[in-house]
């Protein structure tokens, strides 16, 4: 019997740019999505269109931890898997094509990244045909029959983030993927979105293909409603995600993702989506020729990031010693209080999940809006690696 992964449940989001403030024109306010009674509705293909998995049969099929789905422009679809080989690449019909990238020092091969990464490698990039897989700052790049094309090495300096690694504003965190060209838009939509409530200290960020967003909250069980928001950081439709379907990637009538069954195996599947559009929506503008460079993260964030970390740090420890302790019966602390323990002035703390096999916590610094999490044992977030902070 194969061994899987706990399952996280998440909600993935995107974001984009908002054009400011500006009032919009008497002429054009008939044509504003915003002044419309209320969103459109989005909807989710119950049936796939492309499935692909097997609880047991032939190994290309057999799927243990997809970390990314995307798809390939003749409609075929690639995905990483923490399994090896961890590319695998399917046509239109779900039918197998190529499988690579598998662990090592050799051509076409990925070095060991960080180990409390599971071998999951880092990021899955897809340009037309061709699609580049890393661990970081090394990306190796292959035809999508597996043919190996050489490597490409994007250094960045302390301070500096490379333009597919998550980062943080206000409160959400923006996990770009793929999708790096909207990257320098996605700060002035959410200057004009509200920053996550007491409820909701983090929300999951990633931007769409298309130049719409979708958002949700970064924690989810069961039925998720997400909200697909335009460049100016309006509201323009809202779809429920089924409870068993996680969305990687999205077009204008599509979906791809991964399902589980009531067995708890996992699919990759491509399925329909009805999306209505209200007049006046505003699509983002993509960067040309996509977001390469490393940026600056800003030394006030950095700060936040330290005593963030820091306070995670001194948090695992008391909560150890709480977890150790039998009259606690052997479980986590739900709260601070039952810790005798504060967040630093200026922090909001909250903590999602608390029992006997794990916990994970959500500090956001007020000023900034940048968070870390951490999350242990069976607690998982989406994006987190088990164990270890992550700063955003």
């Amino acid at each position: 019997m194969r061994m899987r992964a706990p399952r996280a449940f998440f909600v993935a989001a995107v974001l984009a740019a908002a054009c400011g403030g500006d009032a919009v024109p008497a002429a054009d306010a008939a044509a504003d999505p915003a002044n419309a009674a209320s969103p459109l509705t989005w909807r989710i293909g119950q049936e796939p269109l492309v499935s692909v998995g097997v609880a047991s049969g032939e190994p290309a099929y057999e799927l243990d931890g997809v970390h990314t789905v995307a798809r390939l422009p003749d409609g075929g679809v690639v995905l990483l898997d923490r399994r090896e080989p961890h590319v695998r690449v399917f046509d239109a019909a779900g039918r197998h094509e190529a499988g690579f990238a598998r662990d090592g020092a050799g051509p076409g091969e990925l070095r060991a990244g960080d180990p409390r990464r599971t071998r999951v490698p880092f990021m899955l990039l897809v340009s037309g045909d061709t699609i580049r897989v890393g661990t970081g700052a090394r990306f190796a790049r292959y035809l999508r029959d597996g043919t190996y094309l050489g490597d490409d090495e994007h250094p960045a300096e302390p301070g500096q983030r490379l333009p597919w690694q998550p980062f943080g504003v206000r409160g959400h965190t923006v996990h770009p993927r793929a999708v790096t060209a909207y990257n320098a838009a996605i700060p002035g939509a959410l200057a004009s979105r509200p920053v996550p409530d007491s409820t909701l200290l983090l929300a999951y960020v990633r931007p769409a293909a298309d130049g719409l967003l979708w958002v949700g909250p970064l924690l989810a069980e069961g039925a998720a409603p997400w909200e697909i928001v335009d460049a100016r950081g309006r509201t323009v439709a809202r779809v429920e995600v089924p409870a068993d379907f996680v969305v990687h990637a999205s077009g204008t009538d599509w979906v791809a993702g991964v399902f589980r069954d009531s067995m708890d195996v996992e699919y990759v599947q491509v399925r329909s989506l009805e999306a209505p559009l209200p007049p006046g929506t505003e699509r983002l503008a993509a960067a040309e020729g996509g977001a390469v460079a490393a940026t600056e993260v800003p030394p006030e964030v950095l700060e936040a990031h330290r005593e963030m970390a820091s306070f995670l740090r001194n948090l695992v420890s008391r909560q150890e010693l709480h977890y150790g302790d039998p009259r606690n019966d052997f479980r986590y602390a739900a709260s601070l209080a039952e810790l005798r323990f504060e967040a630093p002035e200026g922090y909001r703390f909250q903590m999602p999940a608390a029992h006997q096999t794990g916990w994970s916590g959500i500090i956001r610094h007020e000023a900034t809006g940048a968070a870390c999490v951490m999350a242990t044992g069976n607690a998982l977030v989406p994006g987190v690696t088990p164990g270890v902070v992550s700063c955003y």
